[in-house]
């Protein structure tokens, strides 16, 4: 793929979407975009389009898979193109952020360059009018009820279910932790969907995602789910 593949591709992923506000107040605008793989040779083809998103967004999401092999100077490239832009920048990390062994370094990167990065954390930040409180996770594989692995048998498998389950866990506090903010939108953020996808092969979701939404009793249900896997865009829960 070329550079300026990338660019158009990444373009039109990241057509904002604009949430409902309650009946008294305007909506909210978020731009969100994932699996944009940069390096090296992709420096500065986004810049431009991320820079006029004041006049269409309040926010952007970065819903991992931001680099193409995890390495410094990969997350780097990321942080000089989101550095300084006119609205909150909030990312997760993904698998292929992962892929150098160094995501502390990355995150830390990313972080320099002005964005927001969670891990099993929130945030809210001031996304124009509004305030939005954001849940976020990597996420992992796993599967979805009914199609899923267990924690049970061999030492690799208890391991991989229970690394998926406390990044759900994760999530799932970072969610309580904004429920008790005074945000008027949650949104959780995740780079492996949390919610099945009817157009993917059911065998694919035991390792490209796994169910991490909170449960509805315990707490209140996101007003928008940004992930960046293929999944229903959703808002209202």
């Amino acid at each position: 793929m070329t550079a300026s593949d990338l660019a158009a591709q990444t373009a039109a992923r990241a057509t904002p979407a604009t949430v409902p506000g309650p009946a008294s107040g305007p909506a909210v605008r978020i731009a969100a975009v994932g699996d944009i793989h940069m390096g090296e040779e992709s420096r500065g083809i986004l810049r431009p389009a991320y820079e006029t998103l004041a006049d269409c967004a309040d926010v952007l999401l970065l819903a991992g898979d931001l680099t193409r092999h995890g390495t410094a100077d990969e997350a780097q490239v990321v942080a000089d193109e989101i550095a300084g832009l006119p609205v909150p920048v909030v990312a997760v990390l993904g698998n292929h952020d992962h892929h150098g062994d160094c995501p502390e370094e990355i995150a830390a990167i990313l972080t320099a360059g002005g964005a927001t990065v969670l891990e099993g954390t929130s945030a809210v930040v001031q996304a124009g009018p509004h305030r939005l409180g954001i849940a976020g996770t990597k996420g992992f594989g796993g599967g979805f009820a009914g199609r899923c692995g267990s924690d049970f048998g061999e030492a690799e498998m208890k391991s991989f279910i229970r690394y998926s389950r406390g990044l759900a866990d994760g999530l799932r506090g970072a969610l309580a932790e904004v429920a008790d903010c005074d945000v008027g939108w949650r949104s959780p953020i995740s780079r492996r969907s949390p919610t099945p996808w009817p157009a993917s092969p059911w065998r694919s979701t035991r390792f490209w995602a796994a169910t991490c939404s909170p449960r509805p009793s315990t707490t209140p249900a996101p007003t928008w789910r940004c992930t960046g896997t293929p999944t229903r865009a959703r808002s209202g829960g």
